[in-house]
C-alpha cells in the first residue's frame, strides 16, 4: 500500500473506511490509521459523499452511542470534507448502475461522488468494487 499517495492527492474515503478508521477490528484500524499517516505525509484531500454520515451513524444512533457519535463528527469535521450530492451525482450513479448490474445504489452514489470531485485514490473495504480508471483504488 506504501506510496500509492500522491503529493496534493484528492483521496475519497468510503464509508467503510471511515468506519474501520473510527470503529474497526485491530488489523482494519491499523490499515487505515497507515493511510491516514500517508495522507498527511502527502497533505492531500480527503473528501467523502454526504452519504456517508447516513451509513455511520446508524449504529451509534440505534445503540444511542453518544460518544461514538461524537467522534464521528470530530473526525468528519477535522479530517474529512463531504461533498454534497446533486443532481449531476444522482444521474452519473443511475448511469453507473445502469452499466454495472450488480452496482448497489449506495456505491453508485460514493463512485459517482468520487468521479465528479476528481478522486485520484478511492479507499473502501470492498474488494469486489470496480473503480473506473484513472482513479486507483486502495483496499483495507
Amino acid at each position: 500500500m506504501g506510496g500509492m499517495i500522491g503529493q496534493g492527492a484528492t483521496v475519497y474515503l468510503d464509508a467503510n473506511a471511515i468506519i474501520y478508521l473510527t470503529e474497526g477490528n485491530p488489523p482494519l484500524k491499523t490499515s487505515m490509521e497507515k493511510i491516514v499517516s500517508e495522507i498527511q505525509h502527502a497533505a492531500a484531500r480527503v473528501i467523502t459523499s454526504e452519504l456517508t454520515f447516513t451509513e455511520i451513524l446508524v449504529l451509534p444512533f440505534r445503540t444511542k452511542n453518544s460518544e461514538l457519535i461524537m467522534a464521528y463528527e470530530s473526525l468528519t469535521n477535522a479530517f474529512v470534507e463531504p461533498i454534497p450530492i446533486g443532481r449531476k451525482e444522482l444521474f452519473l450513479a443511475a448511469k453507473l448502475r445502469a452499466d454495472t448490474v450488480r452496482l448497489r445504489t449506495p456505491d453508485a452514489l460514493h463512485l459517482a461522488t468520487a468521479i465528479l470531485s476528481g478522486a485520484d485514490i478511492f479507499v473502501t473495504g470492498d474488494a469486489g468494487l470496480d473503480i473506473p480508471a484513472p482513479m486507483k483504488k486502495i483496499i483495507l
